[in-house]
């Protein structure tokens, strides 16, 4: 399972998404997390309107904007998955 989190400078809410997003990962050995700074590296956020900060793709598919909560992320990368 893969967690893509869009990040950018002076993002008061992205700190806090990266620590929530780190202990997830950090509880479920399978989720890979990857950073993208919009400003430097827009990646996979191209062609999918992704403009906000921060901004949460689970697994390609599913997308939450704002700093998600642990049960948010859970629910929704087993969805994607099922």
């Amino acid at each position: 399972m893969r967690i893509d989190l869009f990040v950018s400078p002076g993002c008061p809410g992205c700190p806090v998404a990266r620590r929530v997003i780190e202990r997830f990962a950090h509880d479920h050995a399978s989720v890979e997390v990857h950073e993208w700074d919009l400003s430097r590296d827009p990646g996979p956020a191209v062609g999918r309107g992704i403009f906000a900060t921060p901004t949460v793709l689970l697994d390609g598919a599913r997308i939450l904007v704002g700093v998600p909560s642990a049960s948010d992320l859970g629910r929704h990368l087993w969805r994607t998955t099922s």
